[in-house]
């Protein structure tokens, strides 16, 4: 926080960050009072792209905010790939249930560009849980939700074909906004990373995007796709149909 001086009087004004963090769907809902409590219990954080936050197998130290930029949770497997377990973006939080257990941060954090944070320690959350309810039910939720989103992952690499699995990461990214022939879609970041938070290497990629072409499901328009049958991009996800 920083001072201002209005009419004679000193106040006290929230930084730029830290009302974005009030904006934090785990920090919004909650009552002014607390939810300011609750941003003043942590501190910003600034990296560039390419620093890891923290490692797999780490002591976890706390509950960690995005603001803006874009992060990447990792796992090493056995034979030491990396496998994406996830991407977190501006708004999200992540690392809750490593904070409830006082356990080891399962993944690795690494920044993929330039990246603003809001970290609580744990010490100093804990504290404010006992004494905010209200708190502890929001982090339950946000708990809740990750939980969902990996078990929606885990179907989707096991369940589903490629093609299908492209399907739903297209219609994910409009973000439950009509789709229409004729809705271009930006790729915003590489196609690399997409094939790897999808599950399959990037030739697999590639032919599962030149088979949606090849239908007419779609096409590419420089960075981005323009989606053509929006129908059977809908029946591919919902595994309703399939490409030849």
């Amino acid at each position: 926080m920083s001072l201002i001086r209005v009419k004679g009087l000193y106040l006290l004004s929230m930084s730029k960050l830290e009302s974005l963090a009030l904006k934090l769907p785990l920090i919004e809902p909650l009552p002014e009072a607390l939810g300011r409590k609750v941003v003043e219990t942590g501190f910003s954080k600034q990296l560039p792209k390419g620093s890891v936050i923290f490692q797999e197998g780490e002591k976890a130290d706390g509950l960690w905010a995005l603001l803006d930029g874009r992060i990447k949770l990792v796992r090493t497997s056995v034979d030491g790939r990396e496998l994406l377990v996830h991407l977190v973006e501006a708004g999200q939080t992540f690392a809750e249930a490593a904070l409830f257990q006082n356990a080891q941060y399962p993944v690795t954090a690494m920044t993929l560009k330039a990246s603003r944070l809001w970290h609580w320690p744990r010490r100093r959350l804990i504290a404010l849980l006992e004494s905010s309810p209200e708190l502890g039910l929001a982090l339950l939720a946000s708990a809740a939700a990750w939980n969902r989103k990996v078990v929606s992952q885990l179907q989707m690499l096991t369940q589903r074909r490629v093609e299908e699995r492209l399907a739903i990461y297209i219609i994910g990214r409009f973000e439950g906004s009509e789709i229409v022939s004729g809705t271009e879609l930006s790729l915003d970041m590489p196609k690399k990373l997409i094939a790897q938070l999808l599950g399959m290497a990037p030739e697999v990629f590639s032919r599962s995007l030149r088979k949606l072409e090849d239908a007419g499901v779609v096409e590419t328009c420089g960075s981005g796709l323009r989606v053509l049958r929006p129908k059977l991009l809908q029946d591919l996800a919902r595994g309703m149909m399939q490409l030849s």
